[in-house]
């Protein structure tokens, strides 16, 4: 043996010099940190951890396990302490030990960091349970002095199992139509399995993966697909998606009209009538309008023709459900002018009116109503008709006149030609000579009388003397 060898022999013993101590009033403590289950062949991992309560200059210890279930590989440097002594390391897999696992700081330093002391490879060769006991261990601290600690052993299970768990999952809310709903989701997960599950992870629409621990909520409209695993204590995994579709939102509604427009909200033809509905989420099943009080019937791209008022009433349904509130919207349509007439009052001889006439104007319009009526004799100024009037100077007339509704539409003018002429009184006139007569002087007579309309028929004289 070397000097050098023989120089790390004699550090080692002053620093593992202590008796395993456990008062139980310690902090500091050694475990072996072990899987629960593995499967049968699969190599894995335990590692032997310490957390100091103080500083620690190195460690040492046995390990123990059932032979007939595992058996090890390897035993390594977990990274803790300076120095790895692996000179008088003894893996006996016949009896299920491994001895002298030792680790240590050169004398002086210490460490108070928890960490790894060793890792020990094992391999699981048959099914069953094997217990991983930690035994004949020492701390010391950088100066050599035993420390008092705890331990804990650790336990793994070997099972034979390549049946990945069982999924299912459950979805709570209001269900609506056509695999939809019309309010907040609430998501299950579920997985079983004969060796207990490890974990489940889910996510959302791609998004990142979450560790699943109690149910959670979905509460935005649209399409979503909810992805989801678990594996079993084995090892063995399985996955699978589904989808859950919301829509909390009615359809929104709109329409348009197409049409010849006039006056006063009147169309003066035929009408178009466009019904829209859309929704954001799950799209439009149905659009329903009647017109008045008319039966509901199934939405197409319908005309109005006939002339009158009608109110037009629609709601819309969406494919998860969503009934829209009703709407309503009226179509006013006149396309017949109004028509006028003109009375004359007088009184006629022969084809002419022999006193004053008097014009009146009658109107009507069935649908929209008269809005004005215009009339101007004798191509004079156009004058809004208000109430009859009456013409009275001799002469021949012409009235035109014409009316319009209150949609717009417009009669085409019409006339009406007549004419005055009145029996008119003569006007009496006469002239004499001499200006100044005598009494016996005889005086002279000249009629000047004139009917401008006639003849005069006979004169009366009244000379004052009876």
């Amino acid at each position: 043996m070397s000097a050098k060898t023989l120089a790390i022999i004699s550090v080692l013993s002053m620093i593992l010099t202590g008796a395993e101590a456990d008062d139980g009033s310690s902090t500091s403590s050694i475990s072996a940190d072990c899987m629960e289950f593995v499967k049968l062949n699969e190599t894995f991992y335990v590692n032997i951890s310490i957390s100091p309560l103080t500083t620690l200059g190195g460690a040492e210890c046995d390990i123990s396990f059932n032979p007939s279930i595992l058996q090890v590989e390897n035993v390594s440097d977990g990274g803790m302490f300076e120095k790895w002594w692996d000179a008088n390391l003894e893996i006996d897999n016949a009896n299920g030990t491994v001895k002298n696992v030792v680790a240590f700081n050169f004398l002086g330093n210490g460490t108070s960091t928890s960490g790894i002391f060793a890792i020990i490879t094992f391999k699981a060769k048959s099914v069953g349970v094997s217990h991983i006991n930690i035994s004949r261990a020492i701390l010391s601290d950088e100066n050599g002095e035993p420390l008092p600690f705890e331990f804990s052993n650790g336990t793994v299970t070997v099972i034979s199992d390549s049946v990945p768990p069982a999924l299912s999952y459950s979805l709570s809310g209001t269900a609506g139509n056509n695999n939809w709903y019309v309010s907040n989701v609430d998501v299950t997960l579920n997985a079983t399995d004969e060796h207990g599950i490890s974990e489940i992870k889910y996510r959302i629409d791609d998004g990142a993966w979450q560790d699943y621990t109690t149910q959670f909520p979905i509460s935005t409209d649209g399409l979503h697909t909810v992805q989801f695993y678990a594996i079993d204590n084995a090892g063995n995994n399985n996955s699978t998606s589904f989808s859950v579709n919301i829509d909390r939102e009615a359809p929104t509604l709109s329409h348009a009209i197409s049409g010849t427009a006039g006056n006063n909200n009147w169309y003066t033809g035929n009408v178009a009538v466009t019904l829209t509905a859309t929704d954001a989420s799950s799209d439009i099943d149905a659009i329903k309008y009647k017109i008045n009080n008319g039966a509901w019937q199934d939405y197409s791209p319908f005309t109005l023709s006939s002339n009158g008022e009608y109110t037009i009433t629609y709601y819309a349904i969406d494919n998860a459900g969503n009934e829209a509130s009703e709407e309503s919207f009226t179509v006013k349509i006149d396309s017949v002018s109004p028509s006028s007439s003109a009375t004359l009052s007088g009184t006629k001889e022969g084809g002419v009116y022999t006193t004053d006439v008097t014009v009146s104007i009658s109107r009507t319009d069935s649908t929209s109503g008269i809005a004005y009526t215009k009339y101007r004799v004798n191509g004079g100024a156009w004058t809004t008709y208000t109430a009859s009037f009456t013409l009275s100077t001799d002469g021949t007339y012409t009235v035109d006149y014409y009316s319009a509704d209150n949609a717009g539409n417009v009669e085409p003018s019409k006339t009406v030609t007549f004419e005055i002429l009145k029996n008119h009184p003569p006007t009496a006139d006469f002239t004499y000579s001499p200006q100044n007569p005598t009494d016996t002087q005889a005086v002279h007579f000249t009629d000047n009388s004139d009917d401008t309309d006639g003849t005069i028929a006979n004169y009366t004289w009244n000379f004052g003397d009876g």
